[in-house]
């Protein structure tokens, strides 16, 4: 679990780029069955674990976050995209561009295809950071529950949005990886609905289309909260921190640009959605 201090560390780590100094690692549980040793400061995991890593995270760009990274675990998940979206988020992201800007809509563009885009690539890039550790770091031993730091412990619901307010499934507690798993599953259901995301040009978006894709960003941002809280010094260790760091200033800017997630939603990562969020307020205002 991550401390303050070690979250401190990590806020400067998000607005700056790269690792922390010397990422102070979390007393590991009792019960975990991680293979990972601590040795001189740095984490040596076992050979499977770096294949893992190079495996998850193949399709990324060695500089860190390329925005659209084409690494969505599905075999269709939302297949429309138009050509023009993505030729704007490759442009903006790709060679560097600036991410508030890459967040705007462009002039002329449905909002809901821009944010469509978006919920695709983000659960690509989300999931590809999570890959490099699940199995290995994260386990149902290390992690028994869903959680980001002490304070807050995530449930799952199966389909929250379809359910009668007086008939809502059980919300049950699972362990970080079987809530990862079962997100990703139902994110890929959602893309792959017809009825809510167009599998084709000129096709309309569903009626439920907002309210399930502000549930697919809230859900993700929980990935995120737990990937710092608990697992910040595996990814710094890994050599994917630039990349998770990069991607969770454009979610945040993003998310808010286009009320996305709640502020009581992005509590567990308050610190560094704060910073992100003067950072760049600083920038618009000098632009």
């Amino acid at each position: 679990m991550a401390s303050p201090q070690a979250l401190s560390s990590i806020a400067s780590s998000v607005l700056f780029g790269g690792p922390p100094s010397a990422p102070p690692p979390p007393s590991a549980p009792a019960s975990s069955s991680s293979s990972g040793t601590l040795q001189g400061g740095g984490l040596v995991g076992s050979s499977s674990t770096q294949q893992q890593s190079n495996q998850a995270l193949g399709s990324l760009s060695s500089s860190g976050y390329v925005g659209a990274a084409h690494h969505v675990p599905t075999h269709r998940s939302y297949a429309h995209n138009s050509s023009r979206i993505r030729r704007h988020i490759d442009d903006t992201l790709g060679r560097g561009g600036d991410l508030a800007e890459a967040c705007r809509l462009p002039p002329g563009e449905d909002v809901r295809e821009w944010v469509a885009a978006h919920a695709v690539d983000f659960f690509s890039a989300i999931t590809a950071v999570y890959q490099s550790l699940d199995g290995e770091f994260c386990t149902c031993d290390a992690c028994p529950t869903m959680s980001a730091g002490l304070r807050f412990e995530y449930r799952w619901r199966d389909d929250p949005v379809d359910s009668d307010r007086r008939n809502k499934p059980k919300a049950i507690a699972l362990s970080a990886p079987e809530y990862v798993a079962k997100l990703s599953a139902w994110i890929e259901a959602q893309l792959d609905n017809a009825s809510l995301f167009p599998q084709g040009p000129g096709e309309p978006f569903g009626d439920r289309f907002d309210d399930v894709s502000r549930l697919i960003f809230k859900r993700l941002f929980r990935v995120l909260a737990h990937i710092y809280h608990a697992h910040f010094h595996h990814v710094a260790t890994l050599g994917v921190a630039a990349h998770l760091n990069t991607c969770f200033k454009h979610f945040v800017i993003f998310a808010m640009e286009f009320d996305l997630v709640d502020s009581k939603d992005m509590l567990p990562l308050q610190e560094l959605v704060e910073r992100v969020v003067r950072r760049d307020a600083a920038a618009t205002a000098s632009s």
